[in-house]
């Protein structure tokens, strides 16, 4: 819930040019990097963090958002647009054990409201009520009760397309199906009403990300593939259509300055006296890139590599961690990538920070753009990756 990207107001400020494209539409040129400079002396480029919202925007407080392994807990941010239509912002969210796929709305992106849509009774309390802000995905999830691993079924990434003639594709998701671990094709007119088009994609780990390229007309999937030791790495596959697509392929993964960083890194968690996780670094430390949301920015592809330094004391050396973002910008997805200072861009908090919510992991949305500014949501998690149950009820 950052409310400010003062990197977009530096480059606004000091380092943007306007220019006139083709139709006469003025666009700003980012100097992330040099592509824009013809030469430069007595300069040196610094790099800014987001200002935080003081406090969380959007806070668990439904019934079928609690849950007796997290606790209280809103998951992941499955999208977020601004409406000209209904004049609102929407966000889709996970909520609780069973990451039941939720709608929230808002008139100006910090006071949100869940609406009852009396859609889906999906609520696994037996009770069947459909009132709630549960949206309905247009088949039924299986249960997580009996199904390990089933929540995995509501984890539902949404885009919006305007370009798509099809009013009924308007919005379009992805979703994964457990236990073949494929990936489903959804459709609505609104976002909240969806029919499964039948097409499975290629398999996929659990973590994944739309990107509508409208720079090349794609659709852009980036997934995640673990290997045998246990690394997360990035893939991508694309589609015209989104209905065909390629082979979901390996992408883009941490290099060896990411793991002498990491290490580093891991340091600086641990000399904060007040802070309860990672309370060591593992034996055998290691990054990886744990999920990448992608975004197109004045002509410019920006993304927003969600860094996984192992650490803790999870039985399983690669499942704890801290997490939290960075950024980096490419003038064509085929690569390569510009990693810019590798700094975290939405960084975890201290310990002895205020208004604790974010100090184990940080795994953000794409942004919305709000006049100048662009608003980077994220889910704030008070632990680390695998300590879900040791810090009590949020």
């Amino acid at each position: 819930s950052p409310r400010l990207w003062t990197l977009v107001a530096a480059i606004m400020l000091t380092l943007a040019v306007p220019s006139l494209c083709e139709a006469g539409e003025t666009t700003r040129r980012l100097f992330l990097d040099d592509y824009h400079i013809q030469s430069m002396t007595g300069l040196s480029r610094v790099y800014h963090q987001p200002v935080k919202h003081p406090v969380p925007v959007i806070m668990p407080d439904k019934p079928w958002e609690m849950g007796s392994e997290l606790g209280r807990s809103v998951n992941w941010v499955l999208g977020i647009e601004w409406s000209p239509t209904l004049g609102r912002y929407r966000m889709w969210y996970n909520a609780g054990d069973y990451r039941r796929p939720c709608y929230a709305e808002s008139a100006d992106g910090l006071t949100w409201t869940k609406p009852v849509l009396n859609l889906s009774g999906t609520n696994f309390d037996g009770s069947g009520s459909k009132s709630n802000n549960i949206i309905d995905l247009g088949y039924a999830p299986k249960d997580p009760a009996t199904t390990p691993g089933a929540y995995k079924e509501q984890r539902t990434i949404i885009i919006r397309d305007d370009l798509d003639p099809d009013t009924n594709r308007r919005y379009k998701a992805v979703v994964l199906r457990v236990p073949e671990r494929t990936m489903r094709l959804l459709f609505s007119s609104d976002g909240l009403r969806w029919t499964w088009s039948g097409n499975t994609l290629f398999t996929n780990s659990d973590c994944y990300r739309l990107l509508h390229d409208t720079l090349t007309g794609r659709y852009v999937f980036f997934g995640k593939v673990v290997d045998g030791d246990g690394h997360r790495n990035v893939t991508m596959a694309t589609s015209v259509d989104f209905n065909t697509w390629s082979a979901n392929q390996h992408y883009f993964e941490a290099d060896a300055t990411d793991q002498t960083l990491g290490i580093t890194r891991k340091a600086q968690w641990l000399s904060d006296t007040n802070r309860v996780q990672p309370t060591y670094i593992n034996a055998q430390a290691w990054t990886d890139i744990y999920n990448m949301p992608a975004f197109i920015y004045e002509g410019l592809y920006l993304a927003l590599p969600c860094i996984d330094d192992w650490t803790g004391s999870s039985p399983t050396k690669t499942q704890d961690g801290v997490l939290y973002p960075e950024l980096m910008a490419s003038r064509d997805l085929a690569g390569p990538w510009n990693r810019l200072d590798r700094s975290p861009f939405i960084n975890v908090s201290m310990k002895n920070a205020t208004n604790l919510y974010d100090q184990g992991m940080i795994l953000p949305a794409q942004p919305v753009r709000v006049g100048d500014e662009l608003w980077f949501y994220y889910t704030g998690y008070v632990n680390t990756h695998a300590q879900f149950q040791s810090h009590g009820t949020d």
